[in-house]
Protein backbone atom coordinates (compact mmCIF):
# COMPACT_ATOMS: atom_id res chain seq x y z
CA UNK A 1 0.00 0.00 0.00
CA UNK A 2 1.27 3.37 -0.57
CA UNK A 3 2.73 5.97 1.98
CA UNK A 4 0.12 8.36 0.56
CA UNK A 5 -2.78 6.01 0.35
CA UNK A 6 -6.01 7.53 2.58
CA UNK A 7 -9.24 5.97 2.69
CA UNK A 8 -11.71 8.93 2.19
CA UNK A 9 -13.71 9.58 5.52
CA UNK A 10 -17.49 9.34 6.32
CA UNK A 11 -17.86 13.29 5.99
CA UNK A 12 -16.96 12.88 2.54
CA UNK A 13 -20.06 11.00 1.49
CA UNK A 14 -23.94 12.33 1.73
CA UNK A 15 -26.02 12.90 3.93
CA UNK A 16 -23.30 12.88 6.31
CA UNK A 17 -21.06 15.70 4.69
CA UNK A 18 -24.17 18.26 5.01
CA UNK A 19 -24.05 17.35 8.79
CA UNK A 20 -20.59 17.67 9.40
CA UNK A 21 -20.53 21.05 7.33
CA UNK A 22 -23.30 22.31 9.83
CA UNK A 23 -21.31 20.70 13.14
CA UNK A 24 -17.92 22.82 11.74
CA UNK A 25 -19.89 26.21 11.00
CA UNK A 26 -20.92 26.00 14.37
CA UNK A 27 -18.04 24.87 16.31
CA UNK A 28 -16.11 27.43 14.81
CA UNK A 29 -18.55 30.54 15.45
CA UNK A 30 -19.26 29.49 18.59
CA UNK A 31 -16.43 27.48 20.42
CA UNK A 32 -12.98 27.73 18.14
CA UNK A 33 -12.92 30.86 16.70
CA UNK A 34 -13.94 32.91 20.26
CA UNK A 35 -10.76 30.45 21.82
CA UNK A 36 -8.84 31.42 19.18
CA UNK A 37 -9.39 34.92 19.59
CA UNK A 38 -9.10 34.95 23.82
CA UNK A 39 -5.65 32.83 23.46
CA UNK A 40 -4.37 35.50 21.61
CA UNK A 41 -4.84 38.46 23.76
CA UNK A 42 -1.64 37.06 25.23
CA UNK A 43 1.32 37.40 23.39
CA UNK A 44 2.91 34.38 24.98
CA UNK A 45 0.17 32.58 23.56
CA UNK A 46 0.59 33.43 19.82
CA UNK A 47 2.73 31.20 17.92
CA UNK A 48 5.18 34.05 16.69
CA UNK A 49 6.08 37.31 19.04
CA UNK A 50 5.54 39.74 16.21
CA UNK A 51 2.38 38.52 15.49
CA UNK A 52 -0.62 40.75 16.41
CA UNK A 53 -3.24 39.50 18.34
CA UNK A 54 -5.36 39.76 14.80
CA UNK A 55 -2.79 37.59 12.48
CA UNK A 56 -2.40 34.97 15.63
CA UNK A 57 -6.47 34.69 15.61
CA UNK A 58 -6.80 33.92 11.89
CA UNK A 59 -3.48 31.56 11.84
CA UNK A 60 -5.07 29.45 14.07
CA UNK A 61 -8.51 29.90 12.16
CA UNK A 62 -6.82 29.10 8.85
CA UNK A 63 -4.71 25.68 10.28
CA UNK A 64 -8.59 24.62 11.67
CA UNK A 65 -9.75 25.17 8.49
CA UNK A 66 -7.40 22.70 6.55
CA UNK A 67 -9.69 20.19 8.50
CA UNK A 68 -12.68 20.93 6.35
CA UNK A 69 -11.63 20.36 3.05
CA UNK A 70 -9.67 17.12 3.68
CA UNK A 71 -12.45 15.71 5.86
CA UNK A 72 -15.02 16.84 3.52
CA UNK A 73 -13.30 16.66 0.04
CA UNK A 74 -14.45 20.04 -0.24
CA UNK A 75 -12.39 21.60 -3.40
CA UNK A 76 -14.20 25.02 -4.01
CA UNK A 77 -13.62 24.57 -7.63
CA UNK A 78 -16.05 25.14 -10.62
CA UNK A 79 -17.26 23.16 -13.67
CA UNK A 80 -14.13 23.89 -16.55
CA UNK A 81 -16.45 22.70 -19.18
CA UNK A 82 -19.25 25.58 -18.64
CA UNK A 83 -18.01 29.47 -19.49
CA UNK A 84 -18.26 32.26 -17.50
CA UNK A 85 -20.62 35.22 -19.16
CA UNK A 86 -18.36 38.02 -18.92
CA UNK A 87 -21.62 39.95 -17.01
CA UNK A 88 -20.74 37.92 -14.12
CA UNK A 89 -16.99 39.06 -13.22
CA UNK A 90 -15.88 42.36 -12.90
CA UNK A 91 -11.88 42.46 -12.55
CA UNK A 92 -11.18 39.19 -14.71
CA UNK A 93 -12.79 37.75 -18.16
CA UNK A 94 -13.10 34.55 -19.16
CA UNK A 95 -11.75 32.61 -22.07
CA UNK A 96 -11.28 29.33 -23.97
CA UNK A 97 -8.16 27.83 -24.15
CA UNK A 98 -7.92 24.71 -26.78
CA UNK A 99 -6.41 21.16 -25.57
CA UNK A 100 -2.62 20.48 -26.64
CA UNK A 101 -2.69 18.73 -29.78
CA UNK A 102 -0.58 15.20 -30.50
CA UNK A 103 2.93 16.75 -31.32
CA UNK A 104 3.16 18.54 -27.87
CA UNK A 105 2.62 15.66 -26.06
CA UNK A 106 5.89 13.53 -25.51
CA UNK A 107 8.08 12.41 -22.86
CA UNK A 108 7.54 12.40 -19.10
CA UNK A 109 3.53 14.19 -19.92
CA UNK A 110 3.18 11.25 -22.42
CA UNK A 111 4.19 8.31 -20.19
CA UNK A 112 2.34 10.07 -17.33
CA UNK A 113 -1.21 10.44 -19.27
CA UNK A 114 -0.59 6.92 -20.45
CA UNK A 115 -0.61 5.92 -16.88
CA UNK A 116 -3.80 7.28 -15.70
CA UNK A 117 -5.71 7.16 -18.58
CA UNK A 118 -6.02 10.57 -19.45
CA UNK A 119 -5.76 12.66 -22.60
CA UNK A 120 -5.70 16.22 -23.36
CA UNK A 121 -8.64 18.29 -23.56
CA UNK A 122 -9.87 22.07 -23.85
CA UNK A 123 -9.52 24.36 -20.96
CA UNK A 124 -9.86 27.97 -20.13
CA UNK A 125 -8.65 30.87 -18.15
CA UNK A 126 -9.21 34.48 -17.20
CA UNK A 127 -7.46 37.89 -17.72
CA UNK A 128 -6.90 40.57 -15.58
CA UNK A 129 -5.96 44.24 -16.79
CA UNK A 130 -6.00 45.98 -19.93
CA UNK A 131 -8.26 45.33 -22.61
CA UNK A 132 -8.52 46.41 -25.74
CA UNK A 133 -10.38 49.33 -27.18
CA UNK A 134 -13.59 47.74 -27.40
CA UNK A 135 -13.05 46.60 -23.65
CA UNK A 136 -12.39 43.00 -25.09
CA UNK A 137 -9.65 40.94 -23.61
CA UNK A 138 -6.98 38.53 -25.31
CA UNK A 139 -5.53 40.75 -27.67
CA UNK A 140 -2.55 40.80 -29.20
CA UNK A 141 0.60 41.61 -27.61
CA UNK A 142 1.90 45.14 -28.60
CA UNK A 143 5.74 44.69 -29.25
CA UNK A 144 8.15 43.75 -26.39
CA UNK A 145 4.69 43.41 -23.92
CA UNK A 146 5.27 41.49 -20.70
CA UNK A 147 2.87 39.57 -19.51
CA UNK A 148 1.96 37.31 -16.30
CA UNK A 149 1.26 33.48 -16.96
CA UNK A 150 -0.68 32.57 -13.49
CA UNK A 151 -1.09 28.78 -11.90
CA UNK A 152 -3.28 29.25 -8.97
CA UNK A 153 -2.28 27.15 -5.75
CA UNK A 154 -4.71 24.96 -3.51
CA UNK A 155 -2.82 21.73 -3.22
CA UNK A 156 -3.34 20.85 -6.78
CA UNK A 157 -6.63 19.56 -5.56
CA UNK A 158 -8.72 23.41 -4.28
CA UNK A 159 -9.24 26.19 -5.97
CA UNK A 160 -9.68 28.00 -9.33
CA UNK A 161 -8.56 31.48 -11.48
CA UNK A 162 -11.56 32.60 -11.00
CA UNK A 163 -11.52 36.08 -9.72
CA UNK A 164 -13.83 35.08 -6.21
CA UNK A 165 -10.54 32.76 -5.46
CA UNK A 166 -8.51 33.86 -2.95
CA UNK A 167 -5.19 33.07 -5.34
CA UNK A 168 -6.62 35.64 -7.64
CA UNK A 169 -5.08 37.88 -5.11
CA UNK A 170 -1.54 37.48 -7.19
CA UNK A 171 -3.34 38.92 -10.33
CA UNK A 172 -5.12 41.90 -8.33
CA UNK A 173 -1.79 42.85 -6.73
CA UNK A 174 0.28 42.77 -10.11
CA UNK A 175 -2.01 44.70 -11.29
CA UNK A 176 -2.24 47.22 -8.24
CA UNK A 177 1.67 47.69 -7.85
CA UNK A 178 3.16 47.37 -11.06
CA UNK A 179 0.60 48.13 -13.68
CA UNK A 180 -1.40 50.57 -11.39
CA UNK A 181 1.91 52.47 -11.16
CA UNK A 182 3.52 52.64 -14.70
CA UNK A 183 5.10 49.31 -14.77
CA UNK A 184 5.70 47.61 -17.63
CA UNK A 185 3.30 44.71 -17.11
CA UNK A 186 -0.86 45.49 -18.09
CA UNK A 187 -2.19 42.40 -18.33
CA UNK A 188 -2.13 38.66 -16.39
CA UNK A 189 -3.47 35.62 -17.66
CA UNK A 190 -4.80 32.91 -14.82
CA UNK A 191 -5.43 29.33 -16.31
CA UNK A 192 -8.59 27.18 -15.18
CA UNK A 193 -6.44 23.78 -15.13
CA UNK A 194 -7.99 20.12 -14.13
CA UNK A 195 -7.83 19.21 -10.38
CA UNK A 196 -6.79 16.38 -8.69
CA UNK A 197 -10.02 14.54 -7.01
CA UNK A 198 -9.24 12.47 -4.41
CA UNK A 199 -10.08 9.26 -5.56
CA UNK A 200 -10.93 9.65 -9.46
CA UNK A 201 -7.67 9.56 -11.15
CA UNK A 202 -9.35 9.79 -14.24
CA UNK A 203 -10.85 13.30 -13.26
CA UNK A 204 -7.52 15.25 -13.67
CA UNK A 205 -4.78 13.72 -11.73
CA UNK A 206 -1.22 14.65 -12.47
CA UNK A 207 -0.19 14.96 -15.37
CA UNK A 208 -3.49 16.52 -16.43
CA UNK A 209 -2.50 20.10 -14.86
CA UNK A 210 0.95 19.94 -16.59
CA UNK A 211 -1.08 19.40 -19.80
CA UNK A 212 -3.31 21.81 -19.30
CA UNK A 213 -0.67 24.21 -18.09
CA UNK A 214 1.49 23.59 -21.93
CA UNK A 215 -1.96 24.64 -23.23
CA UNK A 216 -2.39 27.97 -21.83
CA UNK A 217 1.21 28.53 -22.55
CA UNK A 218 1.20 27.63 -26.01
CA UNK A 219 -2.64 30.03 -25.99
CA UNK A 220 -0.21 32.87 -24.94
CA UNK A 221 2.71 32.29 -27.61
CA UNK A 222 0.38 31.30 -30.83
CA UNK A 223 -2.32 33.07 -30.22
CA UNK A 224 -1.65 36.15 -28.27
CA UNK A 225 1.66 36.13 -29.91
CA UNK A 226 3.93 36.62 -26.46
CA UNK A 227 7.36 36.21 -26.77
CA UNK A 228 8.53 33.37 -24.61
CA UNK A 229 11.24 36.00 -23.80
CA UNK A 230 8.27 38.33 -22.36
CA UNK A 231 5.80 35.55 -20.12
CA UNK A 232 6.72 35.72 -16.32
CA UNK A 233 5.12 32.45 -15.01
CA UNK A 234 3.72 32.89 -11.83
CA UNK A 235 2.65 30.35 -9.29
CA UNK A 236 1.65 29.95 -5.99
CA UNK A 237 1.75 26.81 -3.89
CA UNK A 238 0.81 23.72 -5.90
CA UNK A 239 0.92 26.49 -8.74
CA UNK A 240 4.83 27.20 -8.22
CA UNK A 241 5.03 23.32 -8.62
CA UNK A 242 3.16 23.00 -11.84
CA UNK A 243 5.45 26.38 -13.29
CA UNK A 244 8.46 24.06 -12.16
CA UNK A 245 6.85 21.32 -13.86
CA UNK A 246 6.21 23.37 -17.08
CA UNK A 247 9.31 25.23 -16.85
CA UNK A 248 11.29 21.91 -17.00
CA UNK A 249 8.86 20.30 -19.84
CA UNK A 250 9.05 23.39 -21.99
CA UNK A 251 13.35 22.66 -21.92
CA UNK A 252 13.10 19.11 -21.62
CA UNK A 253 11.05 19.02 -25.31
CA UNK A 254 11.97 22.16 -26.90
CA UNK A 255 8.35 22.26 -28.16
CA UNK A 256 8.38 24.08 -31.99
CA UNK A 257 7.87 28.20 -31.16
CA UNK A 258 7.56 27.18 -27.18
CA UNK A 259 10.49 28.53 -25.68
CA UNK A 260 11.45 28.40 -21.99
CA UNK A 261 9.45 31.40 -20.21
CA UNK A 262 11.91 34.79 -19.22
CA UNK A 263 10.92 34.82 -15.84
CA UNK A 264 9.25 32.80 -13.26
CA UNK A 265 7.92 34.32 -9.95
CA UNK A 266 7.21 31.22 -7.00
CA UNK A 267 5.07 32.56 -4.06
CA UNK A 268 5.29 29.52 -1.25
CA UNK A 269 6.12 27.13 -4.32
CA UNK A 270 5.09 23.45 -3.14
CA UNK A 271 8.64 21.95 -4.15
CA UNK A 272 8.60 18.92 -2.69
CA UNK A 273 5.74 16.53 -3.06
CA UNK A 274 7.40 13.84 -1.14
CA UNK A 275 8.39 13.46 2.24
CA UNK A 276 12.31 13.69 1.87
CA UNK A 277 12.57 16.89 3.95
CA UNK A 278 10.18 15.66 6.23
CA UNK A 279 10.56 12.48 7.17
CA UNK A 280 8.76 9.62 7.36
CA UNK A 281 5.36 9.68 9.58
CA UNK A 282 6.67 7.32 11.98
CA UNK A 283 10.20 9.15 12.51
CA UNK A 284 9.58 13.13 11.71
CA UNK A 285 13.15 15.16 10.92
CA UNK A 286 13.02 17.36 13.50
CA UNK A 287 15.86 19.39 11.22
CA UNK A 288 13.14 20.56 9.28
CA UNK A 289 10.31 23.26 9.30
CA UNK A 290 7.28 20.88 8.95
CA UNK A 291 8.29 19.97 12.17
CA UNK A 292 9.75 23.18 13.33
CA UNK A 293 6.78 25.48 12.27
CA UNK A 294 3.70 22.84 12.48
CA UNK A 295 1.67 25.67 15.26
CA UNK A 296 2.75 28.47 13.21
CA UNK A 297 1.41 27.97 9.58
CA UNK A 298 -1.79 27.90 8.07
CA UNK A 299 -1.21 24.36 6.98
CA UNK A 300 -1.55 21.80 8.98
CA UNK A 301 1.33 18.93 8.82
CA UNK A 302 -1.30 16.22 9.80
CA UNK A 303 -0.91 12.97 7.28
CA UNK A 304 -4.71 13.10 6.67
CA UNK A 305 -4.32 16.66 4.75
CA UNK A 306 -1.05 15.75 2.93
CA UNK A 307 -2.06 12.20 1.83
CA UNK A 308 -5.25 13.40 0.36
CA UNK A 309 -3.29 15.77 -1.44
CA UNK A 310 -0.64 13.97 -2.52
CA UNK A 311 -2.94 10.48 -2.94
CA UNK A 312 -5.35 12.89 -5.66
CA UNK A 313 -1.74 14.36 -7.14
CA UNK A 314 -0.56 10.48 -7.67
CA UNK A 315 -3.52 8.93 -9.11
CA UNK A 316 -2.54 5.31 -10.48
CA UNK A 317 1.15 6.09 -10.07
CA UNK A 318 3.31 4.94 -7.37
CA UNK A 319 4.56 6.74 -4.50
CA UNK A 320 8.10 6.32 -6.05
CA UNK A 321 7.32 9.06 -8.15
CA UNK A 322 7.47 11.55 -5.47
CA UNK A 323 10.82 10.47 -4.36
CA UNK A 324 12.15 10.45 -7.36
CA UNK A 325 10.66 12.56 -10.87
CA UNK A 326 11.85 15.86 -11.27
CA UNK A 327 8.59 16.72 -12.55
CA UNK A 328 6.93 16.00 -9.01
CA UNK A 329 9.72 16.69 -6.49
CA UNK A 330 11.95 19.29 -7.90
CA UNK A 331 14.04 19.30 -4.96
CA UNK A 332 13.39 15.73 -3.31
CA UNK A 333 16.34 14.73 -1.82
CA UNK A 334 16.08 11.46 -3.22
CA UNK A 335 16.60 12.35 -6.71
CA UNK A 336 19.26 10.30 -8.78
CA UNK A 337 21.84 12.43 -10.10
CA UNK A 338 21.16 11.89 -13.93
CA UNK A 339 17.63 13.30 -12.59
CA UNK A 340 18.47 16.44 -10.70
CA UNK A 341 20.02 14.99 -7.31
CA UNK A 342 23.22 16.07 -8.07
CA UNK A 343 25.07 19.51 -8.45
CA UNK A 344 26.06 21.94 -9.34
CA UNK A 345 23.05 22.54 -11.43
CA UNK A 346 20.97 19.62 -9.67
CA UNK A 347 18.73 19.79 -13.24
CA UNK A 348 18.02 22.99 -13.41
CA UNK A 349 20.38 24.05 -16.45
CA UNK A 350 18.34 25.89 -19.57
CA UNK A 351 15.44 26.97 -16.66
CA UNK A 352 14.31 30.63 -16.93
CA UNK A 353 16.96 33.80 -17.12
CA UNK A 354 14.94 35.06 -14.03
CA UNK A 355 13.31 33.70 -11.15
CA UNK A 356 11.92 35.16 -8.03
CA UNK A 357 11.21 33.46 -4.76
CA UNK A 358 9.29 34.62 -1.67
CA UNK A 359 9.11 32.67 1.50
CA UNK A 360 8.08 33.01 5.05
CA UNK A 361 10.27 31.95 7.84
CA UNK A 362 6.74 31.14 9.56
CA UNK A 363 6.31 28.35 6.80
CA UNK A 364 6.18 24.57 7.30
CA UNK A 365 7.95 24.44 3.54
CA UNK A 366 10.30 27.08 4.13
CA UNK A 367 13.24 24.39 4.44
CA UNK A 368 12.26 23.41 1.07
CA UNK A 369 11.78 26.96 -0.07
CA UNK A 370 16.02 27.32 0.60
CA UNK A 371 17.07 24.03 -0.78
CA UNK A 372 15.37 25.52 -4.53
CA UNK A 373 16.86 28.94 -4.62
CA UNK A 374 19.93 27.35 -3.24
CA UNK A 375 20.03 24.60 -5.71
CA UNK A 376 18.51 26.68 -8.64
CA UNK A 377 21.47 29.35 -7.63
CA UNK A 378 24.29 26.44 -7.38
CA UNK A 379 24.81 26.55 -11.59
CA UNK A 380 24.45 30.08 -11.96
CA UNK A 381 27.31 32.51 -12.37
CA UNK A 382 26.95 34.07 -8.99
CA UNK A 383 26.66 30.33 -7.44
CA UNK A 384 24.68 32.00 -4.84
CA UNK A 385 20.61 33.49 -4.79
CA UNK A 386 20.32 36.95 -4.45
CA UNK A 387 18.81 38.16 -1.51
CA UNK A 388 15.69 40.53 -0.79
CA UNK A 389 13.33 40.91 2.22
CA UNK A 390 14.70 40.05 5.81
CA UNK A 391 17.63 38.18 4.31
CA UNK A 392 17.44 35.54 7.02
CA UNK A 393 19.95 33.43 5.18
CA UNK A 394 22.18 35.45 3.70
CA UNK A 395 25.01 33.63 6.00
CA UNK A 396 23.60 30.20 5.36
CA UNK A 397 26.55 27.90 3.98
CA UNK A 398 25.07 27.56 0.06
CA UNK A 399 26.80 23.78 -0.19
CA UNK A 400 24.96 22.75 2.93
CA UNK A 401 21.61 24.67 1.70
CA UNK A 402 21.28 22.84 -1.67
CA UNK A 403 22.67 19.34 -0.64
CA UNK A 404 21.14 19.26 2.91
CA UNK A 405 23.81 16.43 3.86
CA UNK A 406 22.67 16.36 7.30
CA UNK A 407 19.12 15.36 6.44
CA UNK A 408 18.18 11.89 6.85
CA UNK A 409 18.10 9.67 3.48
CA UNK A 410 17.15 5.92 2.70
CA UNK A 411 20.96 3.93 3.13
CA UNK A 412 21.22 2.61 -0.46
CA UNK A 413 21.05 6.24 -2.05
CA UNK A 414 23.93 8.13 -3.07
CA UNK A 415 24.67 11.57 -2.31
CA UNK A 416 27.11 12.90 -4.87
CA UNK A 417 29.84 14.90 -3.56
CA UNK A 418 30.67 18.00 -5.71
CA UNK A 419 33.51 20.90 -4.85
CA UNK A 420 31.73 23.16 -1.80
CA UNK A 421 30.50 26.30 -3.39
CA UNK A 422 31.70 29.26 -1.32
CA UNK A 423 29.98 32.38 -0.41
CA UNK A 424 31.19 34.80 -3.31
CA UNK A 425 29.78 38.28 -3.35
CA UNK A 426 27.26 38.72 -5.66
CA UNK A 427 29.10 41.51 -7.44
CA UNK A 428 31.69 39.35 -8.30
CA UNK A 429 30.49 36.96 -10.77
CA UNK A 430 32.32 33.85 -11.33
CA UNK A 431 34.13 33.43 -14.80
CA UNK A 432 33.71 29.90 -15.30
CA UNK A 433 31.55 29.10 -18.98
CA UNK A 434 29.98 25.94 -17.25
CA UNK A 435 28.07 27.99 -15.28
CA UNK A 436 24.65 29.55 -16.78
CA UNK A 437 23.91 33.51 -16.93
CA UNK A 438 20.58 33.08 -14.65
CA UNK A 439 20.05 35.12 -11.72
CA UNK A 440 17.74 33.56 -8.76
CA UNK A 441 16.48 35.93 -6.12
CA UNK A 442 15.35 34.66 -2.45
CA UNK A 443 13.11 36.71 -0.79
CA UNK A 444 12.15 36.08 2.51
CA UNK A 445 10.21 37.31 5.14
CA UNK A 446 10.40 37.12 9.35
CA UNK A 447 7.45 35.44 10.35
CA UNK A 448 6.12 34.92 7.43
CA UNK A 449 2.98 32.34 6.96
CA UNK A 450 2.06 30.13 3.50
CA UNK A 451 1.06 32.53 0.82
CA UNK A 452 0.97 35.68 2.88
CA UNK A 453 1.41 37.82 -0.03
CA UNK A 454 -2.42 36.73 -0.82
CA UNK A 455 -4.13 37.76 2.45
CA UNK A 456 -4.67 41.58 3.05
CA UNK A 457 -4.61 40.78 6.58
CA UNK A 458 -0.76 40.48 6.39
CA UNK A 459 0.08 43.81 6.80
CA UNK A 460 2.58 45.45 5.94
CA UNK A 461 4.66 42.48 4.87
CA UNK A 462 2.24 41.80 2.41
CA UNK A 463 2.62 45.37 0.65
CA UNK A 464 6.54 45.17 0.95
CA UNK A 465 7.15 42.31 -1.16
CA UNK A 466 4.52 43.09 -3.36
CA UNK A 467 6.51 46.13 -4.31
CA UNK A 468 10.05 44.48 -4.81
CA UNK A 469 8.59 41.97 -6.73
CA UNK A 470 6.66 44.87 -8.90
CA UNK A 471 10.26 46.40 -9.06
CA UNK A 472 11.68 43.10 -10.27
CA UNK A 473 9.06 42.63 -12.96
CA UNK A 474 10.35 46.02 -14.31
CA UNK A 475 13.71 44.82 -14.82
CA UNK A 476 14.71 43.62 -18.08
CA UNK A 477 14.06 40.02 -18.63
Amino acid sequence: MSEFAQEAPLWSRQPYKIFYFIYFGLSVGFIFLPWFAIVSIFPSKRERPSWTWKKSTLVKLYRHGTRLTFRTHTSLSRDLTKEVPHSKTVRAKFVWVEGLSEDFVRGELKRMLEIQGLSTVRTCGFWYGERDGGGGVGQKASPNEKVIYHLHGGAYWIGTAHEDDVTSAVNKELQTTNAGSGGVCKRAFSLDYRLCVPGRPEVGSFPAPLADAVAGYRYLVNECNFEPKNIIVAGDSAGGNLALALCRYLRDEKLDGLKVPGAMLLLSPWADTSRSHSGPIARPNKLDTVWRNRKSDIIANSAAFRNTAVSALLGKMAARETYRNPYLSSISLQLDAKNGGAGPSYGFEGFPKRTYICTGTAEISHDQHLTLAYRMAAGTALRVPMHEGDKCSEDADPYEMAARLQYPRPENHEVTIWPSAQNTPITTPISDDSREDRSVVLDECIDGIHDYTLFDWFEPERSQTWGRIARWIDEDI
